[in-house]
């Protein structure tokens, strides 16, 4: 459990420095929606993986999923590109907070269950997410204050079921 949340620190450390000073991150990104471009149809799944990836990693998918609204346009037409590139971001997106969620509950639960008995607010929201947890987990997903990938460890660390978290999914789609 340390070595793979050291890992997970490290990395994220390592993604907010290189976005500061050598952008080495989003060249990559750009490379590989250049690849997407010229190979459509096998860059639909790996645009899938390369999102769970980032979503995981903490590698925020904001260029990625403007990246996939431009590439997949260009590669099949307005109307069907954007769709292939929305089908393609929610998959992945949705597979790498579900991974990310599974990971806070079982690396972090423990760690941050004394925060919860400490102070009452957390001891609230966490009784109110396993209450609710549908309801809330969807309001957050709609809200573009909450970011995205926080929000997946965030949860797995409270009393929402997986279920409830899962179905909440369809919140990142607007």
């Amino acid at each position: 459990k340390v070595v793979i949340g050291l890992l997970l620190v490290g990395f994220v450390v390592f993604v907010i420095v290189d976005s500061l000073t050598t952008g080495y991150v989003r060249d990559g990104i750009d490379s590989f929606l250049t690849w997407i471009e010229e190979n459509p149809l096998p860059g639909f799944f790996a645009f899938m993986v390369v999102y769970f990836v980032a979503t995981v990693l903490f590698i925020p998918g904001s260029i990625l999923t403007l990246g996939a609204g431009f590439v997949f346009a260009n590669a099949f037409g307005l109307g069907v590109g954007v769709l292939l590139a929305a089908l393609s971001v929610f998959f992945g997106a949705s597979a790498g907070a579900l991974v990310a969620f599974l990971l806070g509950r079982y690396l972090f639960r423990d760690s941050v269950k004394g925060l919860t008995k400490k102070y009452a607010i957390f001891e609230a929201l966490d009784s109110a997410l396993g209450e609710k947890g549908f309801r809330i987990m969807t309001l957050l997903r709609l809200s573009p204050i909450i970011p995205f990938n926080a929000i997946n460890y965030i949860a797995g660390v409270t009393a929402i079921s997986f279920t409830a978290y899962a179905l909440a999914l369809i919140g990142i789609l607007p």
